[in-house]
């Protein structure tokens, strides 16, 4: 007599293979990324020049050498708390939901001021190079 809930079974044990599957592909992302990251710290100017003269996609991560000065420069740019989010994010790198524990926000607070200040930014850098700066 077959087992009504073999299928049932298969059925979990595909379930849980497949959650396993899925976070061995998150770990393995992460580590490219962590990879990728260590390779463009790597990278002098003129290299990043040839890379972005073929590339015309955006990039949330650019590694630059003088760390400290593009920071200080997108400071003066920001408020107080879109600065400190920022910095947090980019700079410390944590999370959204570490942030907003302690500056007593929801994430999606965070992530609205982060958004406005992408924006600022993106609106900084579109006049900056209309400048020739």
């Amino acid at each position: 007599m077959p087992n009504e809930f073999e299928d049932d079974i298969v059925f979990a044990r595909f379930i849980k293979y497949m959650k396993k599957s899925l976070l061995h592909r998150k770990i393995n992302y992460l580590k490219h990324c962590r990879y990728l990251r260590k390779q463009e710290l790597q990278l002098d100017q003129k290299e990043w020049d040839v890379l972005s003269s073929k590339d015309d996609m955006e990039h949330s991560f650019f590694a630059f050498k003088d760390k400290e000065k593009y920071k200080q420069k997108i400071l003066k740019i920001l408020t107080e708390k879109q600065g400190k989010i920022i910095t947090e994010l980019y700079y410390e790198e944590k999370s959204v939901e570490t942030i907003a524990k302690d500056l007593k926000l929801t994430p999606n607070a965070i992530y609205q001021i982060k958004f406005r200040a992408m924006e600022k930014l993106k609106k900084y850098l579109k006049g900056e190079n209309k400048n020739g700066k």
